[in-house]
């Protein structure tokens, strides 16, 4: 139901070409496989953020304060 509203969403022209991915998708991906790509855009996310956390911290011990 949610590929057929996404669908209509994009046109007739892509309706297809998006539900013919959407099986493939569906055939060749196993559970687990759908399990680990998700993991992978968590850790993807945490890292993001850790990174970010840790230039905060840089640029407080080395006194940057960003502005004029």
């Amino acid at each position: 139901m949610d590929m057929e509203l996404r669908a209509l969403r994009y046109g007739p022209t892509c309706g297809p070409l998006l539900q013919g991915v959407h099986s493939l998708y569906e055939a060749c991906m196993s559970d687990e496989m759908r399990m680990v790509l998700r993991a992978d855009w968590a850790l993807f996310l945490f890292l993001v953020i850790f990174a970010l956390g840790q230039l905060q911290e840089i640029f407080r011990a080395t006194g940057y304060r960003g502005g004029p």
